[in-house]
């Protein structure tokens, strides 16, 4: 990208869909924290992750389940050896990306962002996951730990 874009219209099709899915919003994050919180347990005692927080005075809906994995690479690809799928959303820091040059940020500048980019792993989650799947991706995780 060459400049931030934004898109802020949404046309009758996407108002039609969100329209049916609307009322099901409550009930599916609320499987999304079950789903959550069934990853915590399973992940639990994993040193080399780093679980995704959730604030005292706020209820995380879990849009991603997004863990922080030193190996990242080697992780996502032992779980696509089992077959589980993985994603990572965001592998550039914006900062060093063309679009924000001109903010004048350079490597280095934000080193936390920088880092976290190089470990950010999203886990299956959705609200037809079902629970014996999250175990199977946990089990998958220990194991590969485990070597």
């Amino acid at each position: 990208n060459q400049e931030p874009g934004y898109n802020h219209r949404m046309d009758g099709f996407q108002g039609a869909v969100l329209g049916v899915k609307l009322p099901h919003l409550d009930r599916w994050n609320e499987r999304r924290r079950q789903l959550a919180e069934r990853y915590r347990q399973g992940l639990q005692g994993v040193a080399e992750l780093i679980l995704p927080p959730e604030a005292e005075w706020a209820r995380h809906v879990y849009h991603l389940y997004v863990v922080r994995a030193r190996d990242r690479d080697r992780l996502a690809a032992a779980l696509r050896q089992a077959g589980i799928d993985t994603a990572v959303q965001y592998p550039h820091p914006l900062h060093l990306t063309a679009a924000y040059e001109f903010l004048g940020y350079t490597k280095g500048s934000l080193p936390q962002c920088e880092q976290a980019c190089t470990q950010i792993l999203s886990l299956p989650i959705f609200p037809e996951l079902e629970e014996a799947q999250v175990d199977y991706v946990a089990e998958q995780i220990r194991r590969h730990y485990q070597g």
